[in-house]
């Protein structure tokens, strides 16, 4: 919320007339640049795109958009993800269905310098006072040995970010960012990262898998990620699961501290969308219950790509369902390491300048 540039911020375009909104306003007189998702061309501003009333707006066929027609499909993509016809409905009342994965190949990246006026973002994105996990904190600053352990599903798995993925420009997913970042931000080359985390997985199977992929391998920080998967459930049923897993850590492992994070909601227009959203009650239950620390990637993304959201799902994502793209890989990190760091996050910033 301190920056004056926004980096790298993810585009993508329904025909040629879709005009993308941004997150913060741009500076009208700022610089701007936007290249395909891969940043292997630069458009230029003035002939291929133009920034109108804080939006960008096509002006050439150089930049690929999709059309209608391809995006909402009128039969099944190779994964089955229906539009839900109660917050999107077409004229001719048939089903459609969701292109799925790797929308990236018709998306841009665009990076700007922004107003500082205070926008909803700033509220979205505000940093938190105080640093949580202290325990694992002081480790770190000690330069001992620390372990951090991720387990969940496939966001945290990393699925879809662009370095998982293979293609440029190689952009690590969440997990392994806040660990490069935290070994920078601390000097401590003993931290140990390890991510048991596995896509298409619910909680039940995390639950099942639990001692083999966390209680065996004893970290100083777990980070337990589950819930997109888990629509069909109900806030009770997540709950207990996760409650169970809370449990078994703190009877097997006492000194572990816990960071619950509770899910991103899947693309809010696909029948994907089940009780993700809901699952944050829950959360919150156990974090009163048990004192382990919680971040809110729902409230954060509800707000961010909702009903009343200041960007498109399409934004955010690069599988169209339920995965982000490198921008939204960005966000998950940088949530993160500011409810781990409070405001020391934004200082490590203030000192580098």
């Amino acid at each position: 919320t301190r920056c004056d540039r926004i980096e790298e911020e993810v585009v993508t375009f329904l025909g040629k007339d879709d005009k993308a909104p941004l997150m913060y306003n741009p500076k009208e007189n700022g610089a701007f640049v936007l290249t395909d998702y891969e940043k292997t061309k630069t458009y230029v501003y003035g002939k291929d795109y133009e920034i109108k009333d804080g939006k960008v707006v096509i002006l050439s066929d150089e930049i690929p958009c999709f059309e209608e027609d391809e995006f909402y499909r009128r039969t099944p993509d190779r994964i089955n993800v229906g539009v839900n016809p109660e917050k999107l409905a077409f004229p001719d009342g048939e089903n459609r269905y969701f292109v799925f994965g790797n929308i990236s190949r018709n998306a841009a990246r665009i990076s700007y310098d922004r107003e500082k006026t205070h926008t909803k973002a700033d509220e979205i994105f505000a940093i938190p006072e105080k640093p949580v996990c202290e325990k694992f904190l002081k480790l770190l600053k000690s330069g001992k040995p620390a372990k951090i352990l991720y387990y969940g599903d496939s966001i945290t798995e990393g699925a879809d970010a662009s370095a998982a993925c293979r293609k440029q420009p190689f952009v690590d997913m969440w997990p392994v960012l806040t660990y490069e970042f935290l070994k920078r931000c601390y000097g401590n080359n003993n931290l140990i990262y390890e991510n048991t985390a596995v896509g298409g997985k619910d909680s039940v199977w995390g639950l099942e898998n639990y001692y083999e992929n966390v209680i065996s391998r004893s970290p100083d920080l777990l980070v337990l990620a589950f819930g997109m998967n888990d629509g069909g459930k109900s806030v009770e049923e997540f709950r207990d699961l996760a409650e169970k897993m809370i449990v078994e850590t703190r009877k097997n492992l006492p000194e572990t501290e816990i960071i619950l994070v509770a899910t991103s909601v899947p693309n809010p227009q696909s029948r994907w969308y089940g009780n993700q959203c809901k699952f944050i009650q829950a959360d919150r239950e156990l974090q009163r219950k048990y004192g382990v620390e919680l971040l809110d990637m729902t409230t954060l993304t509800v707000n961010l790509y909702g009903d009343d959201g200041i960007i498109r799902y399409r934004d955010f994502t690069d599988n169209n369902v339920n995965h982000p793209n490198d921008f939204g890989v960005r966000i998950y990190a940088q949530a993160f390491l500011a409810n781990l760091l409070g405001k020391g996050y934004a200082e490590y910033f203030e000192k580098r300048k």
